[in-house]
């Protein structure tokens, strides 16, 4: 599914944005150590575990990139693009509000396609039954009729064509024919009951598949918006914590548990985020207004 793997690939792009701002956050920090302990008002070592986190992070950062690029390489394989090509994913806006009908399911190909079977079933009944009926039919014919002893009917002379013209009616009348007709008729009709059938349950299934998909966008849509609050609420504490430390009220051990929750908070948000994308691709799917490309 190349729609769910572009998603994939943009909420990789953005955790990697998310490491580079953990990375100008503890270089900042490092900064600050470095200043306050050549101060002599912080020590030594919190400089060094900062450089540890930093160490760590670079890790992170590098198997992040090794993904992102195996993703990249799988959308230019399946776009048929030249794998030195230079691409970018482009973050898709969340739809907060979806307009879905209750029976926005019948919109469904499968659907539509067991409608015209039906309909040609009908139809098949429709002819078999009429077999079994008389038939009355008009016939009218007119044409040209030449009888010679010789070929000269393209030759002058004498007339050698005469208008001919018949009209009538035909009476068809179905005698015996071996319960043929019956057992055909009969045929048809299980037919038509059996795609009557599988249409209900095909429906019934349908409706669950997008009632489903309904519950998860909905709960989706509210771990992100939770995320979200969370996001503001650990940056509001970092930055209160970053500014305690530089006083040396906060110990360097909060100010690292403080920057660690802010960067775990904002990749939870991208990775809600994209549960909410394909949550939202999937219910667009349950009724038929997304194929699956």
């Amino acid at each position: 599914n190349i729609t769910l793997l572009a998603r994939l690939t943009a909420s990789l792009q953005e955790q990697q944005i998310v490491l580079e701002q953990s990375v100008d956050n503890l270089k900042k920090m490092e900064k600050v150590a470095s200043l306050l302990a050549d101060n002599g008002l912080a020590r030594k070592t919190d400089v060094s575990r900062i450089s540890v986190e930093l160490s760590n992070l670079s890790i992170e950062q590098e198997n992040l990139n090794s993904m992102l690029e195996q993703q990249y390489n799988m959308i230019k394989l399946l776009c048929g693009l030249d794998y030195n090509t230079k691409i970018k994913v482009q973050k898709e806006i969340i739809v907060q509000d979806l307009a879905i009908e209750s029976d926005s399911y019948k919109d469904r190909t499968e659907l539509v396609l067991m409608d015209q079977t039906l309909k040609l079933a009908k139809l098949k009944l429709t002819s078999e039954k009429r077999s079994m009926t008389p038939v009355l039919a008009f016939f009218a014919e007119h044409y040209y009729q030449g009888m010679r002893d010789k070929f000269d009917f393209f030759q002058g002379g004498e007339k050698k064509f005469y208008n001919v013209g018949m009209v009538g009616f035909n009476l068809s009348v179905p005698i015996f024919g071996g319960f043929e007709k019956r057992y055909k008729v009969k045929k048809a009709e299980i037919g038509v009951t059996q795609i009557n059938v599988q249409k209900s349950l095909t429906e019934r299934q349908f409706e669950k598949e997008m009632n489903d998909a309904l519950i998860d966008v909905n709960k989706n849509r509210s771990i992100y918006n939770e995320n979200k609050k969370i996001v503001e609420m650990t940056s509001d504490i970092y930055q209160k914590t970053l500014e305690s430390y530089k006083q040396q009220v906060t110990p360097l051990t909060d100010l690292l548990i403080a920057e660690n929750n802010l960067t775990m908070s904002r990749l939870k948000k991208i990775m809600a985020e994209y549960q909410l994308n394909a949550a939202v691709l999937n219910l667009k799917k349950s009724t038929g207004k997304s194929n699956n490309n």
